[in-house]
């Protein structure tokens, strides 16, 4: 047995403002998104080809209940040396290095081992996901956003820190019906059914970094609802820039193999929601 890192994310299916000509087979509702997902995106041999043509797929996939498991596959080419007579000649082989992932379709939460042959930076990987299963669920009248879950209290314990405030941006998603703060998801679902937007963004800014972040109950709201998966915050201080994926949690543990670590890996995600 080894350890293994994990980063949990977070997904939310948001019905698109893109007008349809037919009616989409899948409701907007949490049953309807979650049969969309599984049947677009959860199937074994899954695969996206980004626009520099690098191919991602799920491959060995299972399931256990809501819990569906497998390998998160980068589709490459190394060049392998062989012996032709007397000479050493690289020939081109292809390899799928892979990360293993779970995802719990019951509560949106999808959690990727850390392996940089897969991915090195956590905000390529986010669009590529998003990007993969937007491309097959969108001629369904739907769009996906996958964001980090980040560490608890990073965000406040970076505005109790500086010293100087030049500037806040504030990416929050439309709601699915999660678990996340009730007062944030309440009042974007409001602004939802006026704009039918997708997600919603605020950028403060004060040139001289005197800018103001009070820690009232709306705004924790907000960022404890960005901190859950629900967006993403920026933050512009005297300490430098930082974004809440520099904060994404990540989740140690000892690794037998997938099928006995799912449940452990998804139950250390919701852990951290219930303190």
């Amino acid at each position: 047995m080894a350890d293994k890192t994990f980063i949990p994310l977070r997904y939310y299916i948001i019905k698109s403002k893109q007008k349809r000509l037919f009616k989409s087979k899948y409701d907007d509702t949490p049953d309807g998104k979650k049969k969309l997902f599984i049947d677009a995106f959860l199937q074994n041999e899954s695969n996206y080809i980004t626009n520099r043509g690098t191919e991602y797929i799920l491959l060995d996939l299972e399931n256990q209940d809501q819990l569906y498991f497998g390998n998160f596959c980068k589709k490459g080419e190394v060049k392998i040396p062989k012996k032709e007579g007397g000479h050493l000649k690289k020939r081109p082989t292809v390899e799928y290095p892979y990360s293993y992932f779970v995802c719990d379709t019951d509560n949106h939460i999808f959690c990727i081992e850390k392996k940089s042959k897969v991915f090195r930076e956590i905000d390529d990987f986010l669009s590529i996901l998003s990007n993969m299963v937007t491309q097959k669920i969108k001629d369904e009248g739907f769009v996906c956003k996958f964001e980090t879950i980040d560490e608890r209290h990073a965000f406040w314990d970076i505005i109790e820190s500086a010293h100087s405030i030049y500037s806040l941006e504030l990416n929050l998603n439309s709601p699915n019906l999660l678990d996340a703060n009730k007062k944030a998801r309440e009042s974007l679902k409001g602004v939802h059914s006026l704009f039918n937007n997708t997600s919603a963004t605020v950028r403060l800014e004060n040139e001289e970094g005197d800018l103001i972040i009070e820690k009232t109950a709306v705004t924790e709201s907000y960022i404890e609802y960005a901190e859950e998966g629900g967006g993403n915050w920026s933050l512009k201080t005297d300490m430098g820039d930082t974004k809440s994926s520099d904060k994404a949690l990540s989740i140690k543990c000892t690794f037998k193999n997938i099928e006995t670590a799912a449940k452990t890996i998804i139950s250390s995600v919701s852990d951290i929601f219930d303190k």
